[in-house]
C-alpha cells in the first residue's frame, strides 16, 4: 500500500485484520468513560463511510500511531459567542467517539474557560501538560486573538471558529491557530462575486455533497437546523480527529498540510501563509450561490477557492 491508498469499508477491515489480528487491544487502559458502548449496523455503515474517507494512508501507519496513544482529548473554549457552536462541537465528538469505537480507541472533549483573561495562560498550560488535541472556541476577536497568544505560547493548536478579523490572519505571527471562520475579506469577496448582502459559511438548506445528510444528522442531534457557527465547531472537531487518526505523532502538521472533507463540495485546506481554511461561502436568498462556485471552473480547487481572501504575501510577518 502506498501513501495515498484509499479503502472501502470491507477492504478496510480485511487490511485492520490481517496487520494486527482478530483480538486487536491496545496495550494500555483505554478510557471508555466517553465512549457509545454499542454501534448499531446504520451507525456503522455511516461511520465506516467517514472512517474510509479519512484515511488515505498506509494502513501500517494507523496501527502504529494507535497504539503510541491512550486517546485523543480536544478542548472546547466556553462562553461561546454563539450557542450551536457547542452543539455542533458536541455532534462532532459524538461522531469522532463512534469512529474510535471502531478501532478500540477513544475521544473525549473537556470544557476550557475564557470567562476571564488572567486565567487563561493557566488554562491553555494545563492544555499543553495533558496534551490536549486541540482547542476550539467561537469568541469575539479580542478573546479570540488572547487565545490565539496563549496557545502559540503552549504551542497548543487552536481552531478559531469565531472571529472574521482580517488583523488576526494579516498581523498574528504566532503559529498554532486554524481559522475554520471565514475572514472578513472572505466575505466581502464574496458578496462582491455574488451580488448579495447576506453571505453564510453555512446554510440549514444546503443539499450537495453529502450536506443534507449532515443537516439531517445535526437537526436529529440538536433538535435544531444547523447554522454557521455548528457548522464551523463541528469540523473543527474532524479536522482535529482525522488528523490524528493520519500522524504517529505531529498531528499539527497533519492539520496544516492535510485535505479534508467539510460537506462543501471541494477539498477542504489551510492556507499556510495565514492558516485560513480554503472554502466556498454560500449567498443565501431565494436560491443559495456557492462562491466561488468551483464545480463550475476547469481550474484546480485550492486555486479556485483561493479567489477569495487574502492572497499569499498579505500577511506581514512569515508564518
Amino acid at each position: 500500500m502506498g501513501p495515498h491508498a484509499s479503502f472501502t469499508c470491507e477492504e478496510f477491515s480485511a487490511h485492520s485484520h490481517a496487520l494486527v489480528g482478530p483480538s486487536f487491544a491496545l496495550p494500555f487502559p483505554v478510557n471508555t468513560e466517553n465512549r457509545t458502548p454499542s454501534v448499531s449496523r446504520r451507525s456503522f455503515v455511516r461511520t465506516c463511510a467517514g472512517v474510509a474517507a479519512a484515511i488515505a494512508f498506509d494502513p501500517r501507519s494507523l496501527a502504529a500511531s494507535l497504539q503510541s496513544r491512550r486517546s485523543l482529548r480536544i478542548a472546547i473554549a466556553l462562553p461561546a459567542r454563539d450557542s450551536l457552536f457547542q452543539r455542533g462541537f458536541d455532534l462532532g465528538i459524538s461522531e469522532a467517539q463512534r469512529a474510535a469505537s471502531l478501532f478500540n480507541a477513544s475521544v473525549a472533549s473537556q470544557v476550557t474557560r475564557v470567562d476571564s483573561l488572567t486565567s487563561l495562560n493557566d488554562s491553555v498550560a494545563a492544555l499543553e501538560s495533558s496534551r490536549v488535541g486541540g482547542l476550539v472556541s467561537c469568541a469575539d476577536d479580542a478573546t479570540t486573538l488572547r487565545i490565539a497568544e496563549a496557545c502559540a505560547r503552549h504551542r497548543v493548536p487552536h481552531f478559531n471558529c469565531g472571529s472574521r478579523a482580517d488583523s488576526l490572519r494579516r498581523n498574528f505571527c504566532g503559529g498554532y491557530t486554524m481559522h475554520v471562520e471565514g475572514s472578513a475579506a472572505m466575505y466581502s469577496a464574496a458578496a462582491s462575486a455574488a451580488g448579495a448582502k447576506d453571505i453564510a459559511l453555512w446554510s440549514p438548506k444546503l443539499e450537495k455533497y453529502g450536506a443534507a445528510q449532515l443537516n439531517d444528522r445535526f437537526r436529529e442531534f440538536a433538535k435544531t437546523p444547523m447554522n454557521s457557527a455548528a457548522w464551523a465547531g463541528w469540523f473543527a472537531v474532524k479536522v482535529i480527529w482525522e488528523s490524528f487518526l493520519r500522524s504517529k505523532t505531529d498531528i499539527t502538521m497533519i492539520m496544516a498540510t492535510s485535505q479534508f472533507d467539510g460537506h462543501k463540495g471541494a477539498p477542504l485546506s489551510f492556507r499556510k501563509w495565514d492558516g485560513q481554511l480554503r472554502q466556498p461561502l454560500y449567498a443565501v436568498g431565494t436560491r443559495i450561490i456557492d462562491v466561488p462556485d468551483v464545480a463550475k471552473s476547469d481550474k484546480p480547487s485550492r486555486e479556485v477557492l483561493d479567489t477569495i481572501g487574502d492572497r499569499e504575501g498579505m500577511k506581514r510577518c512569515a508564518r
